[in-house]
């Protein structure tokens, strides 16, 4: 899936969490993104002043060692 691929990508780079963001007309993308463990936080700029906004955040696993030697 490609948001399972971004999440590894993201923890190659040393990222600790992922953000989000869809709209409350994006029924299926919020959905999506709730199974998939993230979960729904204040909206961040420039999102903060949408109303139509939604964000969430998934905490990523903590690297381990395989992973940070490229394994």
């Amino acid at each position: 899936m490609l948001l399972a691929e971004a999440e590894q990508l993201a923890l190659r780079l040393g990222s600790r969490s992922m953000l989000l963001e869809t709209g409350v007309r994006q029924p299926a993308a919020m959905r999506l993104y709730e199974r998939a463990g993230y979960r729904r936080i204040a909206n961040y700029p420039p999102h903060d002043q949408d109303p139509l906004s939604v964000c969430y955040e998934k905490a990523l696993p903590a690297r381990s060692s395989r992973v940070a030697a490229g394994e």
